[in-house]
């Protein structure tokens, strides 16, 4: 008898699921491709960017949107991690920081490094108050570090339904110690 390989919903959005597809198909796994969300780019009217001495992308998304809104690429750039900052130095960003972490580990970083305002362009529903965060991590030491919020994309429900019971729910990618975690939290190499 075959062993048949294990299948494994993606859930992320695109383009993101393709990546993750990739990598699956690698592993000796069977991707099932059902994003829950889809990326809408938004057309907000940007503020003056000489107004900001750097620019904020909490996701490769929100590089990609500000991308296609914007051509200046003159602002050094902090990002929440490596994937983001990849993002936008494929965008054409130079001077690219990445915080390789968190929200928090960001707002440390903007706290610690930005010589003036912070213009982040964000999803339309943050997941977090980064200006807050920001004010929290400087302990009010921030002055003149403050950040403006401006919403180039939103993530909408694709209507999709999770895909038959053979399919297993697997956080992609695996956890900080390497293993994979499943959506009860339990942890397991992959099948």
């Amino acid at each position: 008898m075959t062993s048949r390989a294990p299948r494994v919903w993606i859930t992320r959005a695109e383009p993101g699921a393709a990546r993750t597809a990739a990598r699956l198909l690698a592993l000796g796994m069977e991707p099932v491709v059902r994003p829950l969300l889809a990326i809408q780019t938004l057309s907000p009217e940007l503020p003056d960017l000489d107004a900001f001495a750097a620019l904020a992308f909490t996701s490769v998304n929100g590089v990609a949107a500000f991308a296609g809104l914007s051509a200046r690429r003159d602002r050094p750039v902090f990002a929440v991690g490596d994937a983001t900052a990849q993002a936008a130095r494929d965008a054409g960003f130079a001077r690219v920081d990445s915080a390789d972490g968190d929200l928090a580990a960001l707002a440390r970083r903007i706290a610690a490094g930005a010589a003036g305002p912070v213009l982040a362009a964000v999803a339309e529903t943050p997941v977090g108050d980064l200006a807050a965060a920001v004010r929290r991590a400087g302990g009010g030491a921030t002055v003149g570090v403050g950040v403006q919020a401006v919403a180039v994309y939103r993530a909408r429900s694709t209507g999709r339904r999770r895909p038959t019971s053979s399919t297993r729910s697997w956080s992609i990618p695996p956890a900080p110690d390497g293993r994979w975690r499943t959506r009860a939290g339990r942890c397991s190499p992959p099948p």
